[in-house]
């Protein structure tokens, strides 16, 4: 494979691929595994099943097709997850995270994310900054964390728990029942129009239009 940014030649032994030089690379039908650099990388998966690492440095990391595990490890990651089963990412510190039309599995880190879950099936974890999570269509699974999040569950019977911090959450009214458990601090609700199916325990403030 030709390096796109330096061209020299990147070697990858059987199932495993390894980023040189933190530049561009797509991972080759053979590999399964993507390890990035210390630095800046951007690494691209397969249409099968992949696990890609991006290791230090602001990385783009994306998965495509198949069921994916994305980790992005310290630095601004973005990450984006292709159609296919079940995808699971994981980032850190200051993060983008984008799931696809399957169900997806993503995990923030410790520093405040962008969440998105987009169609399917979801199961979205903020971590412990201060969060932006969309669930997207799908009756997804969101929790919050532990810090102040925003929280858009989108279309679908959704389930938002929230943790420590005051945390917003905004509903649509959409013909399905959410539920919503706030935590500890002064959580907040805001509803576009009144769903008589939606539910909400220990919440501090409900706003109707």
């Amino acid at each position: 494979m030709t390096n796109t940014m330096t061209r020299r030649r990147a070697a990858f032994a059987a199932g495993t691929a390894a980023v040189v030089c933190g530049v561009v690379l797509a991972a080759p039908a053979s590999a399964r595994t993507v390890v990035g650099t210390p630095g800046p990388d951007r690494i691209i998966g397969t249409r099968g099943d992949d696990v890609l690492r991006g290791m230090g440095g602001d990385d783009d990391l994306e998965g495509r097709a198949g069921e994916d595990r994305v980790f992005g490890g310290p630095g601004r990651d973005t990450i984006l997850l292709g159609p296919g089963g079940v995808d699971v990412a994981k980032a850190d510190l200051v993060d983008t995270a984008h799931g696809g039309s399957g169900m997806d599995l993503i995990r923030g880190g410790s520093g405040p994310d962008l969440v998105l879950g987009d169609a399917g099936d979801d199961r979205l974890f903020g971590g412990r900054g201060n969060d932006v999570i969309h669930g997207g269509p799908g009756d997804d699974r969101i929790w919050g964390g532990e810090a102040r999040d925003d929280v858009r569950p989108g279309r679908g019977a959704d389930l938002v728990r929230l943790d420590r911090g005051a945390d917003h959450v905004f509903l649509r009214n959409d013909a399905a029942p959410d539920l919503v458990l706030c935590g500890p601090g002064r959580d907040r609700v805001d509803r576009d129009e009144v769903d008589p199916q939606d539910e909400f325990v220990s919440c501090e403030t409900v706003v109707n239009p």
